[in-house]
């Protein structure tokens, strides 16, 4: 059976290899701890908080959601109620490198929980993995 090797047609980095005999990819998975997960969402939460205006003797607070948490929002790609559940969930299940990559952006300036030595020991990591059971 021979795979049609399509020419891609992006200049995006793709996270797969294929030619006409194999297709690999390395889906990649994060999972964070708790108290990390508490951090980011204050960060992500204290970012999103207006200050209420004054107008004449009243005070305006806006409720629901603000213009701010809107736009945190759009660049995450997740609300911030899905968030909170990913977040605290990942070392269970993982949340996708791509969503991780999105949060770190997004908080690069008050902390730093993925660095390019996490993913590229992890890459080296599953290389063994993948070696040793090979071999046995």
């Amino acid at each position: 059976m021979t795979i049609q090797v399509t020419d891609q047609t992006s200049i995006k980095p793709s996270h797969r290899y294929e030619d006409d005999n194999v297709k690999v990819t390395i889906p990649v998975y994060v999972g964070i701890s708790y108290a990390t997960a508490k951090k980011i969402l204050e960060l992500l939460r204290s970012r999103n908080e207006e200050e209420p205006r004054t107008e004449g003797s009243l005070t305006v607070v806006t409720a629901g959601v603000t213009k701010a948490q809107s736009e945190v929002e759009k660049r995450l790609r997740v609300d911030l109620y899905t968030l909170r559940h990913v977040l605290f969930n990942s070392l269970k299940t993982g949340m996708s490198l791509d969503l991780a990559l999105r949060i770190q952006n997004e908080v690069k300036d008050d902390l730093v929980f993925l660095t390019d030595e996490h993913l590229n020991q992890a890459v080296a990591n599953s290389f063994e993995h993948y070696q040793y059971y090979a071999q046995t």
